[in-house]
Formats: structure tokens, sequence, C-alpha cells
């Protein structure tokens, strides 16, 4: 559950808040915790800590920390299975990764090269 509030969003964990202010800065758009339904037979709600749109690429971001992800990696990927069918890129980073400003940055600059790659071989 998202439980610390900054610029009236709100994000689980320090490192998100951290990722969040470096993925702002890129200019790109992102979008904090936003909720998808995956309807049909069953339903179930997909949160992803972070979507980036840019030039017709989607990214999701999940950040892994210890507590916020104990989910098997078959069930995380079973979770965004059809947004990858759909060509959704999923990233995942360790919390670790992200829990200075500068590591956040760095990790911002590496989303928005991917993003770059990924637009240029469409």
């Amino acid at each position: 559950m998202a439980k610390l509030e900054f610029e009236g969003l709100l994000f689980r964990s320090k490192p998100e808040v951290l990722l969040y202010k470096a993925l702002k800065a890129t200019g790109i758009p992102v979008a904090p915790l936003p909720v998808f339904i995956r309807g049909g037979a069953s339903f179930s709600r997909v949160e992803p800590d972070f979507v980036l749109i840019k030039d017709g690429v989607v990214v999701f971001v999940e950040v892994d920390g210890p507590i916020s992800h104990s989910e098997s990696p078959a069930d995380a990927h079973y979770r965004v299975k059809p947004f990858l069918d759909e060509g959704v890129i999923v990233e995942r980073v360790k919390s670790g990764d992200c829990n200075t400003q500068e590591k956040a940055n760095l990790y911002a600059k590496q989303l928005t090269d991917l993003i770059k790659k990924r637009g240029a071989q469409k």
C-alpha cells in the first residue's frame, strides 16, 4: 500500500520518490502507481510503480524492495504478461539502485537511453 506522499502523489518507498524526481526531470511523461484492470474470466488489478510513454514506447518500471515485492518471478511475469504481449517493456530495478538521488538519476538516464533505442527500432 502506498504510504508516502510527494507533490500530491502516493509512493510506497523513498527510492520510488527519488526515481520519480529523476524521471520527472527527463521530461518524459511519467505516471506513478497507475492502476490497470484486467477483466475477462477473472478480474485482476495491475499497479506498476511507474509507466513511461515516449515516441510510441511504453515502459513499466517496477522498483523491487525487500518488503514491497514478495511475489515469485513466475507470478510477476503472469501479472504483466498481457502488457508484454502488447509490446510494453517491463523493467525491474532493485530499490538499492535508486536509494540516492544520484543513483536514481543514473537509472533514469538508462531508461531514457532504452526508450530512444526502442523508438529508433520502430
